[in-house]
């Protein structure tokens, strides 16, 4: 974008919002250009974003989770650590899926059935296991 003289008062960027915010400070030797150009480059942007973590913390489900990351973390700067701002999505994503493998073990039991004899040809355990994660629902980090 610097290069090529892509920036400026004609043209608008819109990034996606997982970066950290300063990701463009930060030294990638696959990029071969300044932090001056890359601040430049960058200067007016629009960036999409969607809430990562739920404003509600009536069940302290965010603090929580936020106190743990931060604890494996060990001091790190969140905003320069790959992932940090996935991990909430991630950890939803596990527990809608554990919490809906947990929803599937009586109907698959009433069948003759087991988790355990899951496998990617048996249609009615996939079956059983997409209509509890359709159902399912919790408050999420």
């Amino acid at each position: 974008v610097f290069k090529e003289k892509l920036y400026g008062k004609k043209y608008v960027w819109f990034l996606i919002g997982w970066y950290a915010d300063n990701w463009f400070k930060i030294k990638d030797p696959a990029i071969n250009c300044t932090v001056e150009n890359m601040t430049e480059a960058v200067e007016g942007h629009v960036t999409t974003e969607i809430v990562m973590l739920n404003p509600e913390t009536v069940r302290g489900a965010s603090n929580l989770f936020l106190a743990q990351l931060m604890s494996r973390l060990g001091g790190k700067n969140p905003e320069e650590t790959g992932g940090f701002q996935e991990a909430p999505l991630a950890y939803d994503a596990v527990w809608a899926l554990a919490l809906a493998l947990n929803k599937t073990v009586a109907p698959l039991r009433a069948k003759g059935w087991a988790l355990e004899d899951f496998n990617y040809n048996n249609k009615e355990i996939t079956a059983e296991i997409y209509r509890a994660l359709n159902t399912s629902s919790f408050e999420g980090v």
